[in-house]
C-alpha cells in the first residue's frame, strides 16, 4: 500500500514540474567482437538477438531542448542448438550484456521529431555456457544516437531506432569487447 501511495505522489509531482521521463524497450540486431574478432565468425551456427531497455529522466532547458540522465542496457545473445556425441540436443549460448549510465541530450527540431544523443560510463555482465569460454566483465564507454517519432505533446510514445556502441576492457585479461547495434524501440514519454 505504501508503494502504491508513493507511486501516485510521484506521478502527481511529475505532472506539476517540467520534467522529462521516457522508458521502454527495443529489439534489433547487434554484433560483438572480442579483440577485434567478430563473435559471428567464432560461432557461425549461432543465431543472435539484441534487446535494449532504457530509462531517462531530465529537465527542459530551452523550448525544444532537454537534458537527461540515462540508464540503458543492451543484451546481445548468441545461441545454437547443438547435438552432443550421444544425440542429445542442448542449447549453447553466449550473452554480452552492456550497460551505460550518463548524460543525454534530447532535441525536437520540429513537432514530433525526437533526436537524442547519449554518452556514458559502460560496464558489462557477460555469461556463457560454452565450457571452453570465459568472458570476464569489463568497464569502458558507450555512445548512443536515436531518432524517433513522438506521438504526443506532453504524454505519448516514442517510436524510433537507436544506434548503440560500447567499448570496454575486460579484466583481468584486458581483452577489448565492442558491441554495436541498430535497435528499434517503443518508449513511453512524459514531458
Amino acid at each position: 500500500m505504501k508503494k502504491l501511495f508513493f507511486l501516485l505522489i510521484l506521478m502527481a509531482a511529475a505532472q506539476s514540474f517540467a520534467i522529462y521521463v521516457d522508458a521502454g524497450l527495443g529489439i534489433g540486431d547487434a554484433s560483438s567482437s572480442v579483440n577485434g574478432n567478430s563473435y559471428e565468425d567464432h560461432c557461425p551456427k549461432c543465431s543472435d538477438l539484441a534487446v535494449t531497455l532504457n530509462v531517462r529522466v531530465g529537465e527542459k532547458i530551452l523550448p525544444n531542448l532537454w537534458v537527461a540522465g540515462e540508464l540503458s542496457g543492451v543484451g546481445n545473445r548468441y545461441g545454437a542448438d547443438l547435438v552432443d556425441g550421444y544425440g542429445r540436443k542442448e542449447e549453447f549460448y553466449t550473452q554480452f550484456n552492456s550497460y551505460y549510465l550518463g548524460p543525454s541530450v534530447i532535441f525536437y527540431p520540429i513537432d514530433h521529431l525526437h533526436l537524442s544523443a547519449s554518452l556514458g560510463f559502460s560496464w558489462t555482465a557477460n555469461s556463457s555456457n560454452f565450457l571452453s569460454e570465459t568472458y570476464q566483465d569489463g568497464k569502458g564507454v558507450a555512445f548512443a544516437l536515436s531518432v524517433a517519432y513522438d506521438t504526443g505533446k506532453s504524454n505519448g510514445a516514442l517510436l524510433g531506432m537507436k544506434f548503440y556502441t560500447s567499448h570496454v576492457s575486460m579484466s583481468p585479461s584486458q581483452k577489448s569487447l565492442s558491441t554495436t547495434g541498430l535497435l528499434f524501440f517503443v518508449n513511453f514519454v512524459h514531458k
